[in-house]
């Protein structure tokens, strides 16, 4: 993988020039998609299956809870607004309740969650969720919605694959490659772990052709977000 990101804070990096999409003569997207499919996106697995307390005892400790006390009692309170609203949703699952919950057909998923919060409070709340994988949000929504993204490729790194991502912002900047091009392209690798579970290693081929297709019918006129920098 040779990646660029996005939606974090990082150091600055040397400025590199603009990265453009490669693009294969003779051969279209859906001829690449039929070669190389995507992962489907799983029906369940053992996180998602967990009770409400299991949960809890896994995502309020290491490596998920933060060190400052002040901070991760913020996300205590956030990750438990959450889950008591995925709690009122239909479902066997915390998957199944977050699907059922109607929240990725929403601008903004936080008008659904009532319990007092500010909704700017509750992003941190399903990020852990996200992170542990207990849920797994589409590619699609991932994608299109900037408040689930913030923070993702940072949280990922920090608490899933630390070893690899340090190796991939190593490679951004032994490889000279901007600061928003490589930001970009480590949360791209983010958002794939995020929607398909797993660590940088499970990605396919098909997953990362699958995030290029979608970013290409979102009309995203940005630059980069045709780029496939990440892969």
């Amino acid at each position: 993988m040779n990646p660029a990101g996005g939606d974090q804070q990082t150091l600055p990096r040397p400025a590199a020039a603009p990265v453009t999409a490669a693009r294969v003569p003779g051969v279209t997207g859906a001829e690449l998609m039929s070669r190389f499919p995507p992962r489907p996106p799983a029906v369940s697995w053992s996180a998602t299956e967990a009770g409400r307390s299991e949960v809890l005892a896994r995502v309020l400790t290491p490596p998920f809870a933060l060190d400052h006390m002040g901070s991760q009692q913020k996300r205590r309170l956030a990750v438990l607004s959450v889950m008591n609203w995925l709690a009122t949703q239909p479902g066997d699952t915390w998957q199944e309740r977050w699907r059922s919950s109607g929240a990725e057909d929403q601008p903004d998923w936080r008008g659904l969650v009532a319990g007092g919060m500010q909704p700017s409070h509750l992003g941190p709340g399903l990020l852990v969720l996200i992170s542990a994988d207990v849920i797994r949000p589409s590619l699609g929504w991932l994608l299109n919605s900037t408040q689930p993204r913030r923070n993702l490729a940072v949280e990922m790194a920090r608490t899933r694959d630390p070893a690899v991502f340090a190796e991939l912002d190593r490679m951004c900047v032994a490889g000279a490659v901007g600061l928003q091009v490589g930001q970009q392209a480590l949360v791209r690798i983010a958002v794939i772990m995020a929607a398909k579970g797993g660590t940088v290693s499970d990605v396919r081929v098909g997953d990362c052709l699958e995030l290029l297709t979608l970013a290409a019918a979102s009309g995203q006129r940005d630059m980069h977000s045709r780029s496939p920098l990440f892969y």
